[in-house]
């Protein structure tokens, strides 16, 4: 499915959650040294770092792309329209590429349902748990508040039309796009959004935003058959 800025933008606007914005004077970037744990493919090995300090916190620099939940179980690949549409209604965990090319995989992660994040069998590897509310919180605000945090959290390129940011904090967030309840993909190269491990309401839970045509970080709640990116913190 083709992006349609004129589509997608309100219907984000319409579940903004403003959050309060704070100083940057904190802001450190501090580079650690790449984890070797490869059992499970969550961080690929590459040139870049797997770990980045942000404040106190330490967060993955890659978007989640495992097929396996910590205890071994396999998550299943919702491939087909179909297939994503009966697992979200079945309240069962998915994961798909972004319009099932593996490619987009290697790029962008995998996108995955809410209710593979809260499985408790653990989507996050071990050592690490997926980022909750409140954590995205305290990362946007360490980094001057939801107007400006989004170019700061942006990857410097990737971005469609001269959206990329600076990637002061080096979490290099990348435009994966993001999958409807329904099977659609939307938004790649202009959009990501992030799950977060915090239940909003029975059928909803929170997730962050990032866009193209602006540095904010959007907070909103939408509906646990969505597919999104996940990013981790370390324990």
């Amino acid at each position: 499915m083709k992006f349609n800025p004129f589509i997608t933008i309100p219907l984000f606007i319409s579940a903004i959650l403003f959050e309060s914005c704070n100083n940057s004077d904190s802001i450190r970037e501090n580079p650690i040294r790449p984890t070797t744990d490869s059992a499970i493919n969550n961080f690929p090995a590459g040139n870049e770092p797997v770990e980045i300090r942000i404040g106190n916190q330490i967060w993955s620099t890659k978007n989640l792309r495992i097929t396996h939940f910590s205890n071994g179980d396999l998550i299943p690949e919702a491939a087909s329209a179909n297939d994503w549409k009966k697992a979200g209604e079945a309240g069962k965990p998915a994961w798909c590429y972004y319009n099932n090319d593996t490619t987009n995989g290697e790029k962008y992660g995998r996108l995955y349902n809410w209710f593979a994040v809260n499985d408790k069998r653990g989507l996050a590897p071990k050592g690490w748990h997926v980022a909750s509310d409140a954590e995205w919180k305290k990362l946007v605000e360490q980094l001057g508040g939801m107007e400006v945090a989004g170019t700061k959290l942006k990857s410097t390129h990737g971005w469609k039309e001269n959206g990329n940011g600076n990637n002061m904090s080096g979490f290099s967030a990348v435009p994966g796009g993001y999958r409807y309840k329904n099977g659609e993909f939307n938004a790649i190269d202009y959009f990501t959004c992030f799950w977060t491990s915090s239940e909003s309401y029975t059928y909803s839970a929170w997730f962050r935003s990032i866009r193209y045509d602006d540095g904010g970080v959007y907070r909103s709640n939408f509906g646990k058959q969505d597919g999104y990116s996940v990013r981790c913190l370390k324990e």
